[in-house]
């Protein structure tokens, strides 16, 4: 089985008062998808963006978003997410949400899950 790369750029390290330039320029450079971290200070200690900063940036693309949801509780999220026009959600198995749960939310949304 032959695996096609894709380039998924993260967003985190862009910079915040030029977000929509920056979303632009990874897709006109060619890239696949953009990744989209959303931490929520509890996960972990830092702090990051939300579904109402994905929705802003949703015009500025049309590549699929995959978020990286760094929060809990998971399931409360995936609504939001959907709203913000995200496609992916990657979750992790240690946030302590029944992640059969979680999959079967995201799923029912019509996005796509990793793990």
């Amino acid at each position: 089985m032959t695996r096609t790369i894709q380039i998924i750029p993260s967003i985190l390290a862009a910079d915040y008062a030029r977000l929509g330039e920056e979303v632009m320029n990874v897709d006109h450079a060619g890239c696949d998808r953009i990744h989209l971290d959303m931490i929520d200070g509890h996960v972990f200690k830092n702090l990051s963006f939300g579904p109402a900063m994905f929705k802003a940036l949703r015009p500025f693309t049309k590549k699929p978003f995959d978020v990286h949801l760094m929060a809990a509780p998971a399931d409360s999220w995936i609504e939001p997410l959907k709203d913000a026009g995200c496609d992916r959600v990657l979750i992790h198995l240690t946030l302590g949400d029944d992640v059969a749960r979680v999959i079967q939310s995201i799923h029912a949304r019509a996005m796509s899950v990793g793990l």
